[in-house]
C-alpha cells in the first residue's frame, strides 16, 4: 500500500511540473493560435511584389543584420502592451567608405521607442497609440515568425515588402 501511495504521489509531482513553453504549446494545440506574447528581433525584409528601389534598403537591413546589429525590438507583454524599439535605418548607407570602395554602413544610434496597447483577433493586429491614434495590421504568425507588412517600420520606403520578425 505505502508503495502504490509513493508512486501516486511521485506521478503526481512529476505530471504537475511543467515549464511556460509547454503551457503555451498546449494552449497553442487547443487554440490553433501561436501566442505572439514576448520578444520579437526583426531577421529580415522580404521585397515580394515589391518596387525595385527597395532592393538598395533589403540590401542594407541584410548587411546590419548580419553585422549584429539590432534594427527592431517588439515586446509583446502579457498586459497587452507592447514596446517597439526601432533604430532609423534611413540614417545609414548614405556617406561613402572613406576609401572610396562603397557605402558606408553603420548601425543607426538613434532608436525610436513606442509603448503601444496591442489586441489581436484572426489575424489582425491592433495597436492603440498613447495619444489614441489606432493602426491595424495584417499578420502572420507561427510560434517561431511574426510577419508585419513594411509600412509598419517604414511608412514611405517599404510599401508592398514584409518585415520578418523571429522570437527570441
Amino acid at each position: 500500500m505505502k508503495k502504490l501511495l509513493l508512486l501516486f504521489m511521485a506521478s503526481a509531482t512529476f505530471f504537475s511540473c511543467s515549464s511556460d513553453k509547454d503551457e503555451e504549446q498546449m494552449e497553442e494545440q487547443l487554440t490553433g493560435v501561436a501566442s505572439i506574447v514576448g520578444d520579437w528581433e526583426f531577421a529580415e525584409l522580404s521585397e515580394d511584389g515589391a518596387t525595385a528601389s527597395v532592393k538598395l534598403t533589403k540590401d542594407i537591413l541584410t548587411k546590419l543584420v548580419a553585422d549584429g546589429c539590432d534594427l527592431a525590438l517588439l515586446e509583446f507583454k502579457d498586459d497587452n502592451t507592447l514596446i517597439s524599439s526601432i533604430k532609423d535605418h534611413t540614417q545609414t548607407g548614405r556617406d561613402v567608405k572613406p576609401d572610396g570602395t562603397g557605402l558606408l554602413i553603420e548601425c543607426p544610434e538613434f532608436i525610436n521607442v513606442e509603448t503601444n496597447v496591442w489586441s489581436m483577433n484572426e489575424g489582425k493586429l491592433t495597436l492603440k497609440g498613447e495619444n489614441e491614434e489606432e493602426i491595424t495590421l495584417d499578420v502572420e504568425l507561427t510560434e517561431e515568425k511574426l510577419i508585419l507588412p513594411g509600412e509598419y517600420l517604414d511608412k514611405d520606403n517599404l510599401k508592398g515588402t514584409k518585415i520578418i520578425f523571429k522570437k527570441k
